[in-house]
């Protein structure tokens, strides 16, 4: 094992190559930043390949909007075999609800690098809890 970490510590990052499956929010994200350390990235995401995975390609999907819709569809799945979709239902309004927030230019400028992308993720949360306590 001590070994392999001395391996790991060893390499160049320009000399590795990350797969992604799943290029949503997060997958997107990670990618931004392995990126940016020199590390290539190669994504896959079923989305990429229809018509709604457009906006996916051109990395301008809303904030929290696609995870938000992803988890409508499993409250309705979870409907659909009889039971009550509270955490489902619950988290999609929620995604929703910061997606809002994004639109209303609380996390910076969308389409920059620091939008959203706080180095402390307290800040991000700050934001929030200063909306809320406005409202």
């Amino acid at each position: 094992m001590i070994e392999q970490e001395r391996a790991l510590k060893s390499l160049n990052p320009s000399s590795c190559q990350i797969g992604l499956v799943g290029y949503g929010e997060v997958g997107r994200i990670l990618a931004e930043d392995l990126r940016a350390a020199n590390i290539a990235v190669r994504a896959f995401d079923l989305k990429l390949h229809q018509p709604t995975g457009l906006p996916l390609l051109a990395h301008s999907r809303q904030h929290g909007r696609r995870r938000s819709e992803e988890l409508r569809e499993v409250a309705v799945t979870v409907a659909d075999i009889g039971l009550t979709p509270h955490s489902a239902a619950g988290t999609a309004e929620r995604q929703a609800w910061v997606a809002d927030l994004a639109d209303s230019g609380l996390f910076g400028a969308r389409g920059t690098a620091g939008f959203a992308r706080s180095a402390n993720w307290r800040t991000e949360a700050d934001r929030i809890l200063t909306r809320v306590k406005s409202a």
